[in-house]
């Protein structure tokens, strides 16, 4: 199977997985070594090389896991049931991702594409949030690549602008898309968001207070009197 790698349902996570299958070796009552295969979630976040396995087993704990990475599960079903071929890596909006396709960023070359897709990064949206610890897994230029998603967001964000201006405008009564208040919701969203990506990745310089000129303090009245 490839390397294909989910997020979760649960909110506010970044992890990403999917589910494989692995032999593993046990020892029966009769001290006879066997090799079975089982199936385990494989989760880490995205560009990290640190992965943490869950068994899932056909119990109450597996169907949890198939229930918060159903994403993942879906994806690893797809895959058994193929008889031939590998199927290709999927889109965030095939597999109904939530989140800006990384396919539609023009800041990344086709080569970087696939690697990233690989790493678990999905949408613009992963990239943009990337701790500094994920940017060191991902590389030379992840720092970069950050604050390019991040600044790409807001383009975004400026073009639903222009399509919520538009849909406010007379049409002659004719429905040509969402209306204004879907639109106006997906917007603040939107705004959210981007606000925090923005402050983590573009920290202003800490600007220095004016240092005091040097030279001779201004003359007192007393003295200017005295001079005259």
């Amino acid at each position: 199977m490839q390397e294909i790698w989910l997020p979760s349902n649960t909110p506010q996570s970044k992890a990403v997985g999917r589910f494989v299958d692995r032999d593993h070796e046990y020892t029966d009552r009769h001290g006879e070594k066997h090799i079975r295969t089982v199936t385990v979630l494989e989760h880490k976040f995205p560009g990290s090389q640190d992965v943490s396995t869950s068994l899932c087993k056909d119990n109450a704990d597996g169907h949890k896991l198939r229930k918060e990475w159903a994403q993942a599960w879906a994806l690893y079903e797809k895959q058994k049931a193929a008889s031939a071929g590998a199927p290709p890596i999927p889109t965030a909006t095939e597999y109904g991702v939530k989140g800006t396709p990384i396919e539609s960023a023009d800041f990344i070359g086709k080569d970087n594409l696939a690697r990233l897709k690989l790493m678990g990064f999905l949408t613009v949206e992963q990239l943009a949030s990337m701790s500094d610890a994920q940017c060191q897994n991902v590389g030379f230029g992840a720092n970069t690549l950050r604050k390019k998603a991040a600044e790409f967001l807001v383009v975004v964000r400026d073009e639903a602008v222009s399509r919520v201006i538009g849909a406010s405008r007379p049409n002659d009564g004719v429905a040509t898309g969402p209306s204004v208040a879907d639109l106006m919701a997906q917007l603040a969203e939107a705004n959210a968001k981007i606000a925090v990506l923005m402050e983590a990745v573009m920290k202003p310089e800490a600007v220095e207070a004016p240092k005091p000129r040097r030279g001779r303090s201004p003359k007192t009245e007393t003295e200017v009197q005295a001079e005259a």
